[in-house]
């Protein structure tokens, strides 16, 4: 026979382990800047991402011109799909906000804990990703009672340890007026 067989082997299993034995924990830090009405606005992240998905991190968005000046938050979630190219992560948070109040002799910054939720859909591919996230957090007065943040990303892998992408971002602070801009960031993985 040659050393060949009638039968093509059955490689579906080895590949698909070694697939999964591919996917590591990560741990992503990303900045990006969102042109808005005003003036940019600053994002810092820190997340650890595990090989199904789930995640646990903070980040940080500072707002100089707005009348939410910045938030912070730290939180966790999951991926209902498990690992994989397609995502649709729920998850909680907690942290600060910030707010200005103008309408007195001196401005004065109020900061306040605000908690939320987070969802979360994607496609994660081998250079391109896409991703749209629903922030939302209530806080006490005076601080608006409702703060959500609507983000649509799409990037590209240069490498896998160095990613870029552009942003469109809706901030939506309750009675404050909405504010959107377009923004450019930029993502390291370990």
């Amino acid at each position: 026979m040659c050393g060949w067989s009638e039968e093509p082997p059955d490689d579906d299993g080895a590949v698909e382990e070694a697939q999964v034995a591919e996917r590591e924990d990560d741990v992503l830090l990303s900045y990006d800047m969102q042109f808005l009405d005003e003036a940019p606005a600053h994002h810092l992240g820190l997340r650890m991402v595990a090989r199904n998905d789930s995640y646990v991190g903070g980040e940080i968005r500072y707002l100089p011109a707005s009348d939410v000046v910045g938030e912070g938050r730290v939180g966790a979630g999951l991926d209902v799909f498990g690992g994989g190219n397609a995502d649709l992560t729920l998850g909680l948070w907690l942290g600060t906000a910030g707010k200005w109040e103008r309408s007195r002799d001196a401005a004065v910054l109020y900061a306040a804990p605000i908690a939320g939720t987070e969802i979360g859909v994607g496609y994660e591919g081998r250079h391109l990703f896409a991703r749209y996230r629903w922030v939302a957090g209530l806080g006490p007065e005076p601080l608006d009672s409702l703060l959500t943040e609507n983000e649509l990303t799409l990037g590209y892998k240069i490498v896998h340890a160095v990613q870029v992408y552009g942003q469109y971002l809706v901030l939506s602070p309750g009675d404050a007026d909405n504010e959107s801009g377009v923004g450019l960031g930029a993502r390291l993985v370990f």
